[in-house]
This record gives structure tokens, C-alpha cells and sequence, in this order.
């Protein structure tokens, strides 16, 4: 193995060690409630592209058209909702934290 595989590897290792219950809570529910719903809006719809997604949801899109924004900005709001509503309906944690309704913001070129 050499020296630069040997330092990944161990950043791995230490990463997932220093991993923390809250930490990974916030991975879950952020992977769960925003990644989710940000990528099934992607696919209906395709005349944006997500370009980021910050901690707290909001979202940066890249479009080369602004029409659409709006019913882009419902569904995610909706299918946040909905995520929010299904993880409390089974029992799985929804921190103060999660923002309900994020700033969607589109830059068109």
C-alpha cells in the first residue's frame, strides 16, 4: 500500500470514528428529507439541474429557462412536507432543525 492510499485510508477510519449519533442524525434526515425530494423534482423536472443543496435545504438550481420555478418550488415544499410527516408517522426523529420550507433559488443562464 502506498503512503497516499495508507493517509486515505486512515482519514476514513478516523472520520468514521469521530462520528457522532447527532452527526449522523443529521446525514439521515438530510440525505432522508432533502436529497430525496430535491432529486424526484429533478426528474419531473428536467429543465433544472440541482447545483446545491445547503445543510439546512435550501436549494441552488441551474436552469437554462426560469418557467417551471414555481411548480419546481411546490413540489419540493410538498415533498418536504411530506418526508417530515412520513418520518414522524413512523417513529423516526425530526430535529428543530429541519427547515419545512427552504429558499429554492435558480440561476438561468
Amino acid at each position: 500500500m502506498t503512503g497516499r492510499a495508507l493517509v486515505g485510508v486512515l482519514a476514513l477510519v478516523l472520520g468514521g470514528c469521530a462520528s457522532t449519533p447527532e452527526s449522523r442524525l443529521r446525514d439521515e434526515v438530510w440525505n432522508d428529507i432533502y436529497w430525496t425530494t430535491a432529486r424526484l423534482c429533478r426528474g419531473e423536472f428536467t429543465n433544472f439541474a440541482v447545483d446545491r443543496i445547503g445543510a439546512d435545504g435550501s436549494l441552488g438550481l441551474k436552469g437554462h429557462i426560469s418557467t417551471g420555478i414555481a411548480d419546481f418550488r411546490k413540489c419540493y415544499w410538498d415533498g418536504v412536507a411530506a418526508k417530515i410527516e412520513q418520518r414522524r408517522s413512523a417513529g423516526q426523529p425530526v430535529p428543530d432543525w429541519v427547515n419545512p420550507h427552504p429558499d429554492v433559488e435558480v440561476d438561468t443562464d
